[in-house]
């Protein structure tokens, strides 16, 4: 099975540095997938979950707060402005209550 090697670099310490199956990112524009023998490109990331599937099949993620995403010669390379530690399953976090909406002011209301 071909693989693609992904590391993702903060900038205190090596979050990670292994051979994984795939791996989703949270580009600036919206989400890049990203499969062994992919092109190769750079790519702005925002916050949020960076998935993957490590190579024993297991799906993970990391949280990232930004940077920039590298792909080339087999290599992913993310340089996260900060990330967390990888968790394993599950990859999706169970649903959560949307924050309650203000409440609309009267005009008597002073507050």
């Amino acid at each position: 099975m071909v693989l693609l090697r992904m590391r993702v670099l903060a900038p205190d310490r090596v979050v990670l540095d292994e051979n994984v199956r795939s791996l989703v990112a949270p580009a600036w524009d919206g989400r890049v997938g990203v499969y062994p023998r992919h092109a190769p490109f750079l790519a702005i990331l925002d916050a949020g979950p960076l998935v993957f599937v490590s190579e024993d099949g297991e799906e993970r993620r990391i949280s990232i707060d930004g940077g920039v995403l590298k792909v080339a010669d087999g290599k992913a390379t993310a340089l996260a402005d900060g990330a967390s530690d990888p968790a394993g399953p599950p990859a999706t976090a169970p649903p959560t209550a949307p924050p309650a909406a203000p409440t609309a002011r009267t005009a008597g209301d002073r507050s």
